[in-house]
């Protein structure tokens, strides 16, 4: 490593300037944040109860520093609990820091709280607000919203965040939409939303990041990539082991796989994020030889090798719940897909929202 950077420190020297090359940081996946509580759930993976062991002063949230780059800017997993019966479902964030402004990835659900307590608004500034080693930090910064796609359990707190941008996904605009929301698609461009002009990517000073348009799951899902920071956040886009595409054509599902398979090439063993951790671990997943890993290169191309097995025939699944639809289930390695035998090819019904 060092012999790499010294090799582009020397390029650039005989170019007259001397410009050292950044390594992406390492990503830590369960290093809990001070001050927040770890989740509790049962063997099958699944949180317990509020999801919480003890009673949480953060309410249904939790946190965990995943990484520190050498700017210093911080990214943050945050999880959010809602209790169904015995179990509690988790809605994942994601939060990334840059010089200027911060960005929080998706709301999550619609979780009971407190305001200026335990709501995700409190939350996230108590994070920005911090060092690393839980001391109060001099003048952290403000943010912003940006949204993966308009399923509620990914936008439950839009509603705090009217004092602020929400970024959301140019084919998925809810009818609800303020005056705060700005249009946000692969590339940027004319909308028929907002003020008519949607983004490309969101600059929070020394760090971008990039819309990848993932139409499926939802006509308009999309990935945010940080290519400096060596890590996509792909929500439910390509699921968190199970994705449900059964919403759409699963050939337009396979093109945008192809698509996320060709934006990765050039990383070296990035990170992807997905919008429900918890699920890494579920199910097969859980068990050799993936053992509960985070999502890799391999699940997408696992996930590119079901879907196109589906399209030829080649794979059939199984019967999968999903209310009155008639939906399959198939599994190619570590990844699932759901799927509508009726909308392989055509474009499917988006689901209403």
């Amino acid at each position: 490593m060092m012999r790499r950077l010294l090799f582009v420190c020397t390029a650039a020297w005989l170019a007259g300037v001397c410009l050292m090359a950044q390594a992406p940081p390492a990503i830590e996946y369960y290093r809990l944040v001070p001050g927040f509580l770890p989740e509790h759930k049962n063997e099958q993976g699944m949180a317990v109860g509020t999801g919480f062991a003890s009673p949480n002063p953060w309410g249904a949230y939790t946190a965990y520093l995943m990484a520190t780059n050498a700017r210093g800017q911080r990214t943050w997993r945050i999880e959010n609990y809602l209790p169904q019966g015995n179990t509690a479902q988790g809605s994942t964030m994601y939060l990334l820091e840059g010089s200027e402004r911060a960005l929080l990835v998706d709301t999550a659900q619609n979780t009971p709280e407190e305001m200026g307590k335990n709501d995700l608004k409190t939350v996230v500034r108590h994070l920005l607000g911090h060092n690393n080693d839980g001391s109060v930090k001099s003048n952290p910064l403000d943010f912003v919203v940006a949204i993966s796609h308009g399923h509620g359990d990914h936008t439950g707190k839009n509603s705090q965040m009217n004092d602020r941008t929400i970024y959301f996904p140019d084919l998925d605009w809810p009818r609800n939409a303020g005056p705060n929301y700005v249009p946000i698609k692969e590339g940027g461009g004319p909308s028929e939303h907002g003020s008519g002009t949607a983004v490309g990517e969101i600059a929070l000073g020394g760090r971008t990041i990039k819309a990848i348009d993932l139409a499926g799951h939802t006509p308009g899902s999309l990935g945010f990539l940080d290519t400096e920071n060596n890590m996509v956040l792909t929500s439910d886009a390509i699921g968190s082991g199970l994705v449900w595409a059964h919403f759409g054509s699963i050939a337009r599902y396979a093109e945008s796989v192809r698509h996320l398979q060709a934006v990765l090439k050039p990383l070296d063993n990035p990170a992807i994020l997905p919008g429900h951790f918890y699920q890494i671990s579920m199910g097969a997943r859980g068990k050799p030889p993936v053992n509960g890993k985070p999502l890799d290169k391999q699940y997408v191309d696992d996930q590119l090798a079901v879907a196109e097995g589906v399209l030829s025939g080649k794979i059939v699944g199984v019967p999968y719940a999903a209310g009155a639809r008639k939906v399959m289930v198939a599994k190619v390695g570590s990844a699932e897909m759901t799927y509508d035998p009726a909308s392989l090819g055509a474009a499917g019904s988006p689901e209403t929202r």
